[in-house]
C-alpha cells in the first residue's frame, strides 16, 4: 500500500523468505513482484540495533555473516502475537495461561476450568475476526445447551491484501507430509488461466496439496487478483472432504479468475499447459 502511495519501502524479514506461513512458491512469487514494484527486500536478515540520526530510523541489520544498516523517516514493526490475558485476573479462577500469553481451550471453546469459556486471540491461533467471532458463537451455543458445532480449522480461509492478494486455506505440503507421510501436489502458473491472459495479469500462482490416498482437498494457495474472492471454492471442498475430481466435474464460469482453482486440480491429471479451456 505504502509503495503504490509512492513510498520508498524497505523489507527487512528474519525468515528465508516473505510470507513464510504459506508454500514457498507463493513466497518467492510475491518477492519478485515487491522487487518489480520498487521494494528493497532484505530476508534473513536479524536486527541487531535501532536508533534515531538526523531525523531518520536507522536499523543495524545483520544478514550472510555482515552487518549493513538501512535508514528511513519510519520504522513499521510488525514481530508476532502475543495473548493480552496478563490483566484478566485468570489465577483468582485458577486459570493459567500459556508462556505467549494463551488460554488452552478444547473444540468447544472450554477451558480447564468447568464454566470458563474462551474465544478469540486469547485462545490462541488464527488470528482473524472472523475466527473469533465464530468462536464466540461456538462457545455461546455451549454454554445455553450444552451442545453445538465445533470449528474446522484447517478450512479456515485467510488473506494478505497485497497487490496481487494472496490467500490460502488447509494445510501446506510440508504439512501433509508430516501429517500423513508423504503429498501429492501441483503447482500453476496464473499465465495457464484464461482471464489472467486476457486481462494481462499472469503475475501469480497456485498450488494445491491432496491427501496423497483419498486424493481430497487438504490445501490450496493462491497468489492472483482477487484471491481473496477467490479462495472459499477450496475452503469448502475442504470442509466437505471433496477430492480433486470433484472440482474438475463442477462446471466453472468461463473467463474467470476463479477457473483456477478447477485448472490446478485437472493438473493432477493432465498437462494444463496443452489443454484447450473448457476440456473437460
Amino acid at each position: 500500500m505504502f509503495a503504490h502511495f509512492g513510498t520508498h519501502v524497505t523489507l527487512v524479514e528474519a525468515k528465508d523468505r516473505v510470507f513464510g506461513i504459506t508454500e514457498p512458491e507463493i513466497s518467492h512469487a510475491l518477492e519478485a513482484y515487491f522487487r518489480k514494484e520498487g521494494i528493497e527486500v532484505y530476508t534473513k536478515a536479524k536486527v541487531t540495533r535501532v536508533r534515531k540520526e538526523g531525523g531518520q530510523v536507522v536499523l543495524t541489520i545483520e544478514r550472510k555473516g555482515e552487518e549493513g544498516e538501512v535508514a528511513a523517516e519510519r520504522l513499521f514493526a510488525a514481530i508476532g502475537v502475543s495473548g493480552n490475558t496478563q490483566d484478566l485476573g485468570l489465577d483468582t479462577i485458577g486459570l493459567a495461561a500459556d508462556k505467549n500469553g494463551f488460554i488452552e481451550v478444547d473444540e468447544t471453546m472450554a477451558t480447564k476450568v468447568p464454566g470458563v469459556w474462551a474465544a478469540g486471540d486469547v485462545a490462541g491461533p488464527p488470528w482473524l475476526e472472523t475466527v473469533a467471532a465464530k468462536e464466540a458463537a461456538i462457545a455461546v451455543e455451549h454454554v445455553f445447551t450444552g451442545k453445538g458445532r465445533a470449528i474446522n480449522y484447517d478450512a479456515v480461509p485467510g488473506a494478505v491484501f497485497t497487490e496481487p492478494q494472496v490467500a490460502t486455506v488447509g494445510l501446506t505440503e510440508e504439512e501433509v507430509i508430516r501429517r500423513y507421510g508423504s503429498c501429492d501436489c501441483r503447482t500453476v502458473e496464473l499465465k495457464f488461466v484464461p482471464k489472467a491472459d486476457i486481462t494481462s495479469q499472469t503475475h501469480g500462482v497456485a498450488k494445491m496439496v491432496i491427501h496423497p490416498e483419498s486424493q481430497k482437498i487438504a490445501g490450496f494457495h493462491l497468489m492472483a487478483p482477487n484471491a481473496a474472492e477467490i479462495i472459499h471454492e477450496a475452503a469448502l471442498a475442504i470442509q466437505h472432504g471433496l477430492t480433486v475430481d470433484d472440482l474438475i466435474n463442477l462446471v466453472h464460469v468461463f473467463p474467470t479468475y476463479s477457473e483456477v482453482v478447477k485448472i490446478t486440480a485437472q493438473a493432477f491429471r493432465r498437462d494444463v499447459s496443452k489443454m484447450s479451456c473448457c476440456v473437460e
